[in-house]
């Protein structure tokens, strides 16, 4: 019998006089050594290089998605967008702190040539710098903050407790792990704690969940999706009823009219320590347990939309709503 065929390959060359891969079977170390290689093109500023690595990429079926840091493929395979590549990283942690704070020593000398140095010594070794996130990561999962950034120490993980990114022997989270990191995530933001919220919302990221601000959900790649308590509390349901719900906003509503909106606030407060979230932009109320509910600009009109969970029996009726009721 005749062998069997060769997978089809682009026998043009790349920047470096490579020959570039074949095309049907790019496995995922390969796609993060190009990904280092196109950053090391980057920096240098050998943009013509490093776009002709991309477009490799992406005859190969991956796209690089640089403001959201991640790669995906083509046959459902993605990830974060490592610039450090593959290989395993032999520093320790005290090590890796001692070289990123002799980068910053630089910086601030304005000795830029050693900076890029350091650097260049760092990713070599498998530790990618992110000067945004004052933060740094190897591709096992170590990851921590810049020394003196005021964030995590040095070799300690975010959002302590959860799943490191990028851990591939953790399996799929569950519900529990999901709106417990979109609940920590939403503490450090009202802590202004943005360096370690954006850490969580990656992690939130590798592990195929997205974050939607603006509609307070979060979605899993699998359909799962939940709704974004602000605050930070992970609740799993709410029992109000969907007449409760609208009763709350309409007196929420009212109170704005008459710009009090320290009642008008307080209600919102209220709502959220019971598990509903108001979408002011969208005229939305969403419970943690899935229903949700739509409300007109103008006081006095509220229409609920088809629920998800059973409606409650019982009320939890605050003394904040009854004295705002009219």
């Amino acid at each position: 019998t005749p062998p069997p065929p060769h997978p089809p390959t682009d026998k043009r060359s790349a920047p470096d006089g490579r020959r570039l891969i074949a095309m049907a079977s790019i496995s995922e170390a390969e796609i993060l050594r190009l990904i280092a290689d196109r950053e090391s093109l980057r920096q240098a500023r050998r943009f013509s290089d490093s776009d002709a690595i991309r477009d490799q990429l992406r005859r190969a079926g991956v796209e690089l998605y640089d403001k959201e840091r991640e790669w995906k493929a083509k046959d459902g395979r993605r990830g974060v967008l490592f610039t450090a590549g593959p290989s395993a990283c032999s520093l320790g942690d005290g090590q890796i702190a001692e070289m990123i704070g002799q980068r910053e020593d630089a910086r601030t000398s304005k000795d830029f040539k050693l900076a890029d140095t350091l650097r260049d010594q760092l990713r070599a070794s498998g530790v990618e710098l992110d000067d945004k996130m004052r933060a740094w990561r190897t591709s096992q999962g170590r990851q921590g903050a810049f020394p003196g950034s005021g964030g995590s120490p040095a070799g300690m993980p975010f959002a302590q407790g959860l799943p490191f990114w990028g851990d591939a022997g953790g399996g799929a989270w569950s519900e529990d792990e999901i709106r417990n990191a979109v609940a920590e995530r939403e503490r450090c933001r009202a802590a202004q704690d943005f360096v370690t919220a954006d850490e969580i919302r990656r992690q939130l990221a590798s592990n195929g969940v997205e974050v939607f601000d603006n509609e307070r959900l979060w979605r899993h790649r699998d359909g799962r999706q939940g709704v974004i308590v602000t605050g930070g509390n992970p609740f799993a349901e709410c029992y109000l009823q969907d007449a409760e719900i609208c009763d709350r906003v309409r007196v929420r509503d009212e109170a704005r009219s008459r710009k009090d909106f320290a009642s008008a606030d307080a209600v919102r407060e209220e709502l959220r320590s019971l598990g509903v979230e108001l979408v002011d932009g969208e005229h939305l109320w969403r419970t943690a347990d899935g229903r949700s509910g739509a409300y007109a600009s103008q006081p006095g009109f509220h229409r609920s939309s088809s629920s998800s969970a059973p409606a409650r029996s019982s009320a939890a009726t605050t003394p904040l709503a009854a004295a705002l009721s009219p």
